[in-house]
């Protein structure tokens, strides 16, 4: 059976069907390390290339090198998964990259003074990550990851990136992201149902993913072509 504390749309959907999926994201965006993010993201995919690629190249039991060659076959071939480009290959080497670092604590992730800074690491490779990820070509992602980190030149170019930034749609779509992010609605949820049932909770928030899926689909239609990201692999 799904838990209603972790069920999520995919599996609701497909429980519909007769089907009873495990859940696929667990809040990646809360990860304290890339090692942590990749336990949280695309689990069914991880898991896959753990005991198929992973585990039969030896996994970490031949020692140090062979350990980090596994790694980083595994990540290759995940990118290589996604789309036969070099942007891909490059986003699954950059996470490989990390995770090296990790584990050999050149990144102390497992020092106490890190951990504050731990989330603003990883998101940091995240993001970087997955502009490669939606490049069309590495001349691209490189280009657009310069003007990331590259001030405007001139006051009026500045002022007019403020301004863009502040925008009441992006400052509400930040936001949103921000809290959809965390777990503080299945927390909230947990509580409702510790105190008996969560009849109210669930009315409400049946309403509020009606008003969410029908701003999307305004913003879908209000917006240009932009087709699904699975039909570029």
């Amino acid at each position: 059976m799904i838990s209603a504390a972790t069920a999520t749309w995919p599996s609701v959907s497909a429980a519909f069907f007769g089907f009873d999926f495990r859940e696929n994201f667990n809040y990646p965006f809360i990860a304290p390390s890339i090692q942590d993010f990749w336990r949280r993201w695309h689990i069914s995919l991880s898991t896959w290339f753990k005991e198929y690629v992973y585990i039969p190249l030896g996994g970490n039991r031949k020692g140090n090198v062979r350990t980090t060659l596994n790694k980083w076959i595994v990540f290759f071939l995940t990118g290589l998964w996604h789309g036969a480009s070099f942007t891909f290959i490059l986003w699954g080497l950059w996470h490989g990259l990390w995770q090296m670092l990790e584990t050999y604590q050149i990144i102390p992730t497992k020092k106490r003074w890190f951990r504050p800074l731990g989330h603003i690491y990883t998101l940091l490779v995240v993001v970087i990550g997955f502009v490669f990820f939606r490049a069309d070509s590495l001349a691209q992602g490189f280009s657009m990851i310069r003007s990331m980190f590259t001030p405007a030149t001139g006051a009026a170019a500045a002022t007019a990136e403020i301004f863009a930034l502040c925008a009441p749609s992006v400052l509400i779509s930040f936001g949103a992201a921000l809290l959809f992010s965390t777990p503080i609605f299945r927390i909230l949820r947990q509580k409702v149902e510790a105190k008996g049932p969560a009849d109210l909770y669930n009315t409400w928030a049946y309403i509020a993913s009606l008003l969410l899926f029908g701003l999307s689909v305004l913003s879908l239609v209000s917006s240009s072509y932009n087709p699904f990201i699975y039909f570029r692999f």
